[in-house]
């Protein structure tokens, strides 16, 4: 298999797709009967998320559910052959004005200059689709085979931008599971307790708050932290009793044959460097396709790294906070309200979420719902309001910038 250390993945998967089929028919009427009930209340929005996730699910029949499961391949594929193309098409640009970017600096040509910027938001914004595409894959929705799908990702997606498909699944995968509780180990992007002023939230948006925990997280070691965490947590037994299967909410991966994780645990360097032979060998080829299309390698960072780090990483932090920010504090009162997605225009599309990726709410109510399905997810729900819905991810932040400092609505009661 593909993910070490575990195994039978795609029956996991499989029966995911039976819970997600099934689970609706069961006390359909009922959990209609119970949602109105509660509707009337007019304080239903006070539930804990798992609470509010339960609800909406069972607004889905099963059969419209199962349409929406299917994965398209072939659309994937094509999706990621247009990512592919944008970073070949940046890479052209740059071989166009090779002769001129070679030159002293003082002589390069406007012409130069917006070719090699045209380049960079090419490289940049095909590998911030890549990105996303690979989101799905950590749900195994790229492909309908799953090692198929974790061969895609690990190869064509995560290993180019020096990132490692398991660490990053991991991660993921918990973040799904625990979203709207202290333990969510995305919880730092989303809180606004650290980010209450105007210059805080500026230093996060340029990355300069969490670049480290970020990469830290999704490595060997982050997996070492996040186990002591949760050994100091009250709810450990639980949380590693839904480790161990996967469900419609946590999507966990069975270990192997009953085995523990802290074998891995054990030897994080040895899993560190099995899991990025594959991004050693990705970045020798790109500075060897450099080398042999006569470009200077510096470009290696300016077109490279540096759109990694831009369009892929900022674009992505600053998403990911939009969709599970609530202008709320203290941060326990909005955890029942972090069920936000957006309809944002083209543009934001592209720079923050393409291939969907705006439709966040759905998505965490359906994760195993292919991106290009997700509409219909939406439609369905459209107008609940247990989801928020901005149209654009640049005035939610302009609103927030302005409205800083928040008060803290536990203070005087």
């Amino acid at each position: 298999m593909s993910l070490e250390g575990y195994t039978d993945q795609e029956n996991s998967l499989d029966s995911e797709k039976a819970a997600d089929n099934s689970v609706i028919e069961i006390g359909k009427i009922d959990e209609i009967e119970k949602i109105e009930k509660i509707e009337k209340t007019e304080n239903y929005l006070e539930d804990d998320i798992d609470a509010v996730h339960k609800r909406l699910r069972a607004l889905v029949g099963s059969e419209e559910l199962k349409s929406w499961l299917k994965i398209d391949s072939r659309r994937s594929g094509f999706d990621l052959a247009i990512n592919w193309l944008s970073i070949a098409l940046g890479l052209t640009l740059l071989c166009i004005c090779a002769p001129l970017i070679a030159q002293p600096v003082q002589t390069v040509t406007l012409p130069a200059t917006v070719l090699m910027i045209a380049a960079f938001f090419l490289n940049g914004f095909g590998q911030y689709g890549l990105f996303i595409l690979g989101h799905d894959g950590l749900h195994g929705c790229l492909h309908k085979n799953l090692n198929t799908n974790d061969t895609i990702c690990r190869w064509l997606i995560y290993s180019p931008m020096f990132m490692a498909f398991e660490d990053g699944r991991r991660n993921h995968l918990e973040h799904h599971k625990r979203l709207g509780h202290a333990d969510d180990p995305d919880r730092y992007l989303h809180r606004l307790s650290d980010k209450n002023s105007f210059l805080a939230l500026l230093a996060f948006c340029l990355g300069i708050k969490t670049f480290v925990k970020t990469v830290i997280k999704v490595s060997p070691l982050g997996a070492k932290l996040r186990a002591q965490e949760l050994n100091k947590s009250q709810e450990e037994s639980q949380i590693r009793r839904e480790e161990t299967n996967y469900d419609l909410d946590t999507e966990a991966v069975k270990p192997k044959d009953g085995s523990s994780t802290d074998s891995k645990a054990a030897k994080p360097l040895l899993t560190y460097i099995k899991n990025r032979l594959a991004v050693a060998i990705w970045q020798v080829a790109i500075l060897s396709l450099l080398f042999m299309l006569h470009l200077p390698l510096w470009l290696y960072l300016t077109h490279w790294i540096l759109p990694i780090y831009f369009c892929v990483f900022l674009a992505d932090e600053i998403r990911a906070f939009c969709d599970h920010a609530v202008p709320i504090l203290p941060d326990e009162r909005a955890d029942a309200k972090r069920m936000v997605s957006y309809t944002p225009n083209l543009a934001e599309k592209i720079v923050f979420a393409p291939h969907s990726m705006h439709l966040h709410a759905e998505h965490h109510l359906f994760p195993r719902v292919p991106y290009y399905n997700r509409k219909n997810v939406h439609n369905k729900l459209k107008g609940r309001p247990e989801i928020t819905c901005h149209k654009s991810y640049l005035v939610f932040l302009l609103n927030l910038f302005t409205s800083l400092p928040l008060a803290n609505e536990n203070k005087g009661n």
